[in-house]
């Protein structure tokens, strides 16, 4: 049992079983498809109590994992629990398939709301995390790829190179309810200054379309205005 809220979450599959009052909601079986969750989400169930003012309820919510699912797409690739990995990444030989790609210039775009493991990152043309964009999402990932905006984001925390170089490798999950922070202080890219352990891509990390430099400040000592000589030279 888990608390969200003050709502207790069991992350099991619903047992009707341990219900001892009424059932409100369950949508176990009656899976209707809804284009959410690229196509594998399933359409929301509703139900209702009359309750009396004042009074003490016993709320349980039952959860089920996305394996006991009915809609999941051939195409669905699972998370377990804090995972970094992609499940099945071992089974594509993604340099060959970027090679064999129409066009050679792969943009690979990457779903998820945590860091995850890129190994091959060094041969893909570019990388866009795009987090989970909702039902705009898709034309918000088209308006980036297409030039059409320019991908300003900076990233709020740093992508490990290897799963073991995250500072939460050695004590993920917790100890009789209790979660250990053995990196002390050093927590995020802290842990990455403090061990100089190289980043995939660190804290704040992001790039935009195009690079520039600047050369040639001049700013004299005994200048009287506000004027700064600069060269902006953009790729």
């Amino acid at each position: 049992m888990t608390a969200y809220n003050q709502v207790n979450s069991v992350h099991v599959t619903e047992d009707r079983s341990t219900l001892k009052d009424i059932l409100l909601i369950s949508n176990v079986e009656n899976h209707r498809p809804e284009p959410s969750f690229l196509g594998s989400g399933t359409l929301e169930e509703t139900g209702a109590k009359d309750l009396v003012a004042g009074g003490w309820y016993r709320i349980t919510v039952q959860l089920g994992r996305a394996k006991t699912s009915t809609r999941r797409t051939p195409s669905t690739v699972d998370f377990g629990p804090g995972d970094l990995r992609f499940g099945g990444f071992l089974r594509i030989d993604l340099e060959e398939a970027i090679e064999a790609a129409a066009n050679p210039n792969a943009v690979m775009v990457v779903q998820s709301g945590t860091p995850v493991a890129i190994p091959w990152s060094d041969k893909a043309k570019a990388i866009l995390h795009t987090w989970y964009g909702g039902n705009e999402g898709g034309k918000a990932i088209a308006d980036v790829v297409l030039g059409a905006v320019k991908p300003s984001g900076k990233l709020p925390l740093t992508f490990p190179c290897q799963l073991n170089d995250n500072p939460t490798y050695f004590n993920y999950r917790s100890e009789g309810g209790r979660v250990l922070y053995d990196q002390d202080p050093y927590v995020g890219y802290r842990y990455y200054e403090q061990t100089e352990v190289a980043a995939l891509f660190p804290f704040g990390h992001g790039l935009l379309y195009t690079t520039f430099s600047l050369s040639n400040l001049k700013l004299a000592v005994d200048t009287q205005s506000d004027c700064l000589n600069v060269a902006l030279h953009r790729d």
